[in-house]
């Protein structure tokens, strides 16, 4: 605890460090839900014998209950430059538009000139797959005039309103449009393939399974990707 305490004053921050005894999850927990601090930063290996458990025990436990923005940092080194290269999570809900209005706001915390692009997956309209002991992929029928029309319509309507709260703190944001059944394991391998420092994703929206720690979209990434995660709460 003292030699990070001393590497973040090193770094110019205004360090202080305290401790309990008990329950790791259970205290951490507490001291994140009474504290005061604007973000929550922690790591987190993932590793501990159970698949479900996608953040490792203590983090997962911290995430479920956290309504602050929390940062888990995975098992990716964190790139030094000065400006960080940020995704952006979208589903077209107010969760993901809550990250979105999360970076605008604090833009500071991700350097001077961030690189930030926008990600959103829309489904392949020319199939669908029907659920059995056998799953099988059925044409749908829409034309591909069609198909294409529809899912340009839905990228715009999901990109629009980021690239406005963005653009009014000067971030011009890239777009990755990317078309598939699964959007979880796309989100992550976009992030790994892009080589983001951080992917900042909704806590809850991606997805109606309210059960699951994220929701489904989002718990599909972080079971997946190495890339740090920022998981913001609104409110």
């Amino acid at each position: 605890m003292r030699s990070t305490v001393a590497t973040l004053k090193r770094a110019g921050a205004n360090a202080t460090a305290r401790y309990v005894v008990g329950n790791v999850a259970r205290e951490l927990t507490s001291i994140v839900a009474n504290d005061r601090a604007d973000l929550i930063v922690m790591g987190s290996h993932g590793d501990t014998g159970l698949k479900k458990l996608l953040l490792g025990s203590v983090a997962s436990a911290v995430a479920l209950s956290c309504t602050k923005p929390l940062l888990i940092m995975r098992g990716a080194a964190m790139n030094k430059r000065d400006s960080l290269k940020v995704g952006i999570a979208l589903d077209g809900s107010p969760y993901g538009l809550a990250v979105a209005r999360f970076v605008a706001s604090n833009r500071d915390l991700f350097g001077a000139s961030p690189s930030v692009s926008l990600i959103h997956v829309v489904p392949d309209l020319t199939k669908i797959t029907v659920p059995g002991w056998i799953e099988r992929e059925v044409p749908t029928g829409i034309k591909p005039e069609q198909v294409n029309a529809m899912q340009m319509a839905a990228f715009e309507n999901v990109f629009k309103p980021a690239h406005e709260l963005l653009a009014r703190v000067g971030i011009t944001a890239g777009e990755v449009r990317l078309i598939g059944a699964d959007p979880g394991a796309s989100i992550a391998a976009q992030a790994g393939k892009s080589r983001w420092d951080v992917l900042a994703m909704g806590s809850l929206g991606f997805g109606t399974a309210r059960h699951t720690l994220m929701g489904s979209v989002a718990s599909r990434v972080a079971s997946r990707c190495k890339t740090a995660l920022l998981l913001v709460r609104e409110k």
